[in-house]
């Protein structure tokens, strides 16, 4: 069964974006966003979010700059916030990397 893909999947969890979730989700969306790390207790401001998404173009790539901006907006002052967005499309050959490199440190 062919299930067509999102177009953007978001994590308002810690650790949300990983490779391994990347991976398992490569062919689901065209974007993933979220963080690689913790995410502050208060987790996204949906209306904040939402009120700069609807303000502009309707679209992915839209939504994940929207996402990026508010997340830096609300946690600027906190040290340890990150925020990745993920090009569905780079993560296989990321992981093909990844593996060659482990494969090659494991022979040493």
């Amino acid at each position: 069964m062919n299930i067509p893909a999102l177009d953007c999947i978001g994590f308002d969890t810690c650790f949300g974006i990983c490779l391994e979730t990347a991976y398992e989700l490569r062919d689901c969306a065209l974007l993933l966003v979220g963080t690689p790390a913790l995410v502050p207790a208060n987790g996204w401001d949906y209306t904040a979010l939402f009120s700069l998404f609807l303000q502009g173009e309707l679209t992915a790539t839209a939504f994940a700059q929207c996402a990026l901006e508010q997340y830096q907006a609300q946690y600027a002052t906190y040290e340890y916030a990150s925020f990745s967005v993920v090009d569905c499309a780079y993560v296989a050959s990321v992981v093909d990397g990844f593996a060659a490199f482990a494969r090659s440190m494991a022979t040493l």
